[in-house]
């Protein structure tokens, strides 16, 4: 009570992850066919991050946005008026990753396809097809992709064919 009594003075938005259990998530897929991130849809409530157990930083970034870091599961979902609006997988070093001790590099599945670090932009192109935008530079390429709707923006290390 008192707690939801400062926030109402002080403007703070109360965390609605703050009663939820600690785990310890696997990576989800990003299920394109169902427009998911493992058993979330993208559309769905922030209850039904439920299943990924307390986030390792919960954050309000605009009125009625926040972010789910799941820092040591590779992986941050957003939310956009309460319903699942994005996702980010930690592959690699980024600028924007959360400055956190424990951020782990993932490798997420997409299309039976396991994408990872090692992923260059031709094995992206392999498995999605050719993208619609792609921006190079001394520092970073992004490659993106439409797919059932959703813009796929990924980071690969390297542009030619994978050594693996």
């Amino acid at each position: 009570m008192l707690r939801r009594l400062f926030s109402k003075l002080t403007g703070e938005r109360p965390d609605p992850t703050r009663a939820w259990p600690v785990s310890h998530p696997d990576t989800p897929i990003l299920d394109l066919a169902r427009r998911a991130v493992g058993p979330l849809r993208f559309g769905d409530t922030i209850a039904g991050a439920h299943v990924f157990g307390r986030p390792d930083r919960f954050r309000w970034t605009l009125k009625d946005c926040c972010e789910l870091h799941y820092s040591s599961a590779g992986f941050q979902i957003d939310f956009d008026l309460g319903r699942l609006a994005y996702v980010a997988y930690f592959l690699g070093p980024d600028s924007s990753l959360p400055e956190r001790s424990d951020v782990r590099f993932a490798s997420v599945r997409i299309e039976g396809h396991q994408i990872s670090r090692a992923t260059s932009v031709f094995d992206l192109q392999t498995v999605l097809g050719r993208a619609f935008f792609e921006d190079r530079d001394e520092d970073e390429i992004v490659v993106c992709f439409i797919r059932n709707g959703l813009t796929l923006g990924l980071r690969p290390s390297h542009p030619g064919p994978s050594s693996a």
